[in-house]
């Protein structure tokens, strides 16, 4: 069985004692610095990597780009395979680029957003995911308050 690129760096970080959230949060200020640091390492690495015409390097950069940028995303306790479903169906359905003056980064490579493309809801994916966390802390807690009561005296 393959198993996805995301639950590898569950593992990983569970490995280690770095496990997510059960829902969306801000890093503190000491982890967002070094997790920000540390993309802007391997994007550094990358760079070097093609300057030095070493293709491997250049992978091994991209790949711990990604493995980075997956575990920051797992920290923070965004729903990522959702995420990445909404993504990927927007990108999907953008087009490429005709000319250079079709792209807003000016190159004939580009894939750009044609008319009537709509940008996914990711604001609505981590809002949806904060309201089941809300929803699961009010089941705990009238649980909680059920157990009080069931042991009250009379």
């Amino acid at each position: 069985m393959v198993q996805s690129h995301y639950q590898d760096i569950v593992d990983f970080h569970e490995k280690f004692g770095l496990e997510g959230p059960a829902h969306p949060v801000f890093l503190t200020p000491e982890v967002q610095g070094f997790r920000q640091n540390f993309m802007y390492e391997e994007l550094e690495e990358y760079r070097e990597a093609i300057e030095a015409g070493d293709l491997a390097k250049a992978f091994d950069a991209l790949l711990d780009l990604v493995y980075v940028a997956i575990g920051t995303a797992y920290l923070h306790g965004f729903p990522w395979n959702e995420g990445w479903n909404l993504v990927q169906a927007a990108n999907m359905a953008k087009v490429r680029a005709q000319a250079v003056t079709d792209s807003k980064r000016g190159s004939a490579y580009d894939v750009v957003k044609p008319a009537g493309w709509k940008p996914p809801q990711i604001e609505r994916l981590v809002f949806e995911a904060l309201l089941r966390h809300i929803a699961y802390q009010a089941r705990v807690l009238e649980g909680d308050a059920r157990a009080e009561l069931a042991g009250a005296p009379d």
